[in-house]
């Protein structure tokens, strides 16, 4: 006998925390991820950063196109299927790309 009643018993996982777990399970196995799920992350750019953040789909198809000014980071929203991704961030003349899985 279950002590939840038959409305709680019927309550799916959540999604987010799903997410969150599959994410740590791929960086545990060295995988790359950035994951998007839980409210990460949870730390304010720095004031002195300045530069662009964009994401391109695998076939090289710029999605979206973020300005970093004064450390002012808007969440990107992430709209896209799951898969992998291409992020670069251009920073003070330094470049990064990084490959990427969204979930």
């Amino acid at each position: 006998m279950s002590i939840l009643s038959h409305r709680a018993d019927g309550l799916k996982p959540s999604p987010t925390l799903a997410i969150q777990a599959k994410a740590k399970s791929m960086q545990a196995q060295g995988i790359n991820v950035i994951s998007f799920g839980a409210g990460e992350p949870d730390f304010d750019t720095p004031a002195n950063i300045n530069g662009t953040a964009t994401v391109y789909n695998l076939l090289g198809k710029e999605i979206i196109f973020e300005t970093v000014t004064g450390g002012k980071l808007n969440k990107i929203n992430v709209p896209f299927p799951t898969g992998y991704y291409v992020v670069r961030v251009v920073s003070s003349g330094n470049v990064t790309t990084q490959k990427v899985f969204i979930n």
